[in-house]
């Protein structure tokens, strides 16, 4: 989803979501989320996180409210507005076709 663990373990636990941890040894540890709690979460705070990171049937079937979440996205971010010049796509197309 490209968001650090610093965000996740600083900002997101302390906005609903639950957070388990998994001893490996009596020394390490890591946490994990379950399936279920991160798609709540993620409905429930879809203003603090960004879906055009996010590929397509990433979370299994497409919900509507990451439809909705993603259009939303597309309109909000920059990245997808930007239009890009003649050269930059000739450019992109000779590299995709060299590939």
């Amino acid at each position: 989803m490209g968001i650090s663990c610093n965000k996740v373990v600083n900002t997101f636990v302390k906005q609903g979501l639950f957070l388990r941890k998994y001893w490996i040894s009596r020394k390490k540890f890591y946490y994990y989320v379950t399936y279920d709690e991160l798609l709540k979460f993620l409905k429930n705070n879809q203003n603090v996180w960004d879906s055009t990171f996010l590929e397509e049937n990433a979370l299994g079937a497409e919900w509507e409210w990451l439809r909705l979440k993603r259009q939303k996205d597309k309109v909000n971010n920059e990245a997808w507005q930007r239009i890009i010049s003649e050269k930059e796509f000739n450019l992109i197309n000779f590299m995709y076709q060299c590939c």
